[in-house]
């Protein structure tokens, strides 16, 4: 064991006292610095409860979702800007998951309101892609729907503005059996 002698350890105190309140003078600084502070918005509606259009060329646009939960049957009102005149349509065979329902012009004449019925079917990313076309098919559009599904036990979403759930399939792993067992 070493022994220090009283001016050894006079010298050892007064470098720790220094040090010591360097470091309580820090850890003050660091909690009143380590508050979180969030911004506020001005606008009270915000834009990411907005269905969101992306033109990516004049023949697609990329409607995105956001998040939905599996299972559920959606309907989707939204409206693009196109070309395509008054009358348009689309096949309601070309997807299994997705149909529109109607294609009304908005009222500037700039484009239609779309309303679609939307099935999420699969978990993780799901990418849909649906045909518009004009009157005489000589103009079409495609609109590729790009959604995130919650699967079971992943939480509930909050859906955006002019999405509604309209229905939810049964659930196919339940704890009911038609095994007839030990009767």
């Amino acid at each position: 064991m070493m022994f220090l002698d009283t001016s050894t350890q006079r010298v050892w105190r007064s470098l720790a006292f220094p040090i010591t309140k360097v470091l309580a003078d820090a850890r003050k600084n660091n909690a009143e610095e380590s508050h979180v502070h969030f911004m506020q918005s001005d606008s009270e509606g915000s834009h990411e409860l907005d269905i969101i259009i992306e033109k990516k060329s004049d023949s697609v646009q990329e409607v995105h979702l956001g998040f939905l939960k599996l299972n559920h049957h959606y309907v989707i009102q939204f409206s693009i800007t196109d070309d395509l005149g008054e009358d348009i349509s689309a096949d309601p065979l070309q997807n299994l998951h997705c149909r529109v329902t109607s294609c009304v012009p908005t009222d500037d004449d700039e484009g239609h309101t779309i309303n679609l019925e939307f099935h999420a079917y699969k978990d993780k990313l799901v990418n849909e892609s649906l045909v518009l076309t004009n009157a005489d098919n000589s103009k079409s559009l495609t609109l590729k729907l790009m959604a995130r599904v919650l699967g079971k036990n992943k939480g509930t979403p909050m859906i955006r503005n002019g999405i509604k759930c309209v229905g939810i399939d049964a659930d196919e792993d339940s704890e009911q059996s038609d095994w007839a067992g030990f009767n």
